[in-house]
């Protein structure tokens, strides 16, 4: 390779990698909002959710590290549905465990629960399920992108390294 293609590669490498951690800043900066970090949930938890993904994943493109932030989001929207999913029926078990007929197991106070949500939280409920489960696969299809771009960047770290002494 000519001397002043190489300079050119070690120029266009250093300024992708600026760019990269100039993107990384922004991404920090910016993911709790682009995530639905609502004014009532804490964005440190949500920050500390993306860099253990950041830790686990070691993303080293933009590309990887947008596919990171998605990760954290999905997972950050999965738990908030999860929570109101949980108050929405606690409300109505703890109406029921107080109207239930003396004796009544666990399950039949369960079920008196659910048979009391209304058409419009019943729907509410299959809305929320389905959120739930398209973000996990979602999520769980891009954990699987990360995780196949970490192990071919280690099976290229592992034939560059020099083979015995």
């Amino acid at each position: 390779m000519r001397k002043d293609a190489m300079t050119n590669d070690a120029m266009a490498a250093a300024a992708l990698a600026r760019n990269i951690q100039e993107m990384d800043a922004n991404l920090n900066l910016h993911s709790a909002a682009a995530a639905g970090v609502t004014s009532y949930e804490d964005p440190a938890r949500f920050h500390d959710l993306r860099h253990a993904l950041v830790d686990e994943f070691q993303p080293r493109s933009l590309h990887e590290q947008i596919v990171t932030t998605s990760v954290a989001a999905s997972l950050w929207s999965q738990r908030r549905y999860s929570v109101f999913e949980g108050g929405l029926f606690d409300a109505h078990i703890l109406d029921q465990w107080d109207h239930a007929a003396p004796g009544s197991t666990s399950a039949q106070r369960l079920l008196k629960a659910f048979q009391s949500l209304t058409d419009r939280e019943r729907t509410t409920l299959r809305t929320l399920l389905g959120l739930h489960d398209r973000l996990q696969h979602s999520s769980r299809a891009n954990a699987d992108r990360l995780a196949k771009a970490r192990r071919i960047r280690n099976a290229a770290a592992s034939k560059a390294e020099p083979k015995g002494r």
